[in-house]
């Protein structure tokens, strides 16, 4: 196989992967579904909270319009909580309640555990080794991210 058919294979498996986590995800233990936008901003809170609106959808890079549309969403869900910022009055933290925290526990139970189903095939040394080829992915990724925000700040800063 070629460089180029391996990196096309890689996405189609990056991404099939990312629906059959996300797709099992959201099917809470209670019965209740939450959509794939939920899922990311919930988590997305609970990695940076508290955090602001604006400041999540640049972590998320989705729209403040989406952003919105998802929290409002989650605020009515009783999933997360707004706060007003000490700093400003017309802008609001956002952290997860604790019904929030405990369906993420939850979520995130149901992932490990299938992670740790579909891995059980793999040596201890497979495993080791794809974790190790992740962490370089990400920290590519990562990097190449930080280098087009600089890109994108300098020419907006230049316009």
């Amino acid at each position: 196989m070629n460089r180029t058919d391996a990196i096309t294979e890689i996405i189609s498996y990056m991404s099939s992967i990312k629906r059959a986590v996300y797709g099992r995800a959201y099917r809470c233990q209670d019965g209740s579904r939450l959509t794939t936008s939920q899922l990311g901003v919930l988590f997305g809170i609970k990695h940076h909270e508290p955090i602001s609106a604006q400041d999540l959808s640049t972590h998320l890079a989705i729209t403040a319009g989406a952003v919105s549309q998802t929290i409002d969403s989650l605020l009515e869900s009783g999933l997360i909580e707004r706060t007003p910022r000490e700093d400003s009055r017309r802008t609001f933290n956002l952290s997860l309640s604790v019904g929030g925290a405990q369906k993420l526990s939850e979520i995130e139970q149901e992932h490990y555990a299938m992670i740790e189903q579909t891995t059980t095939d793999l040596t201890d040394e497979e495993l080791t080794l794809f974790v190790s080829l992740l962490q370089k992915i990400l920290l590519a990724v990562q990097t190449d991210k930080n280098i087009h925000t600089a890109e994108r700040s300098a020419e907006i800063t230049n316009a």
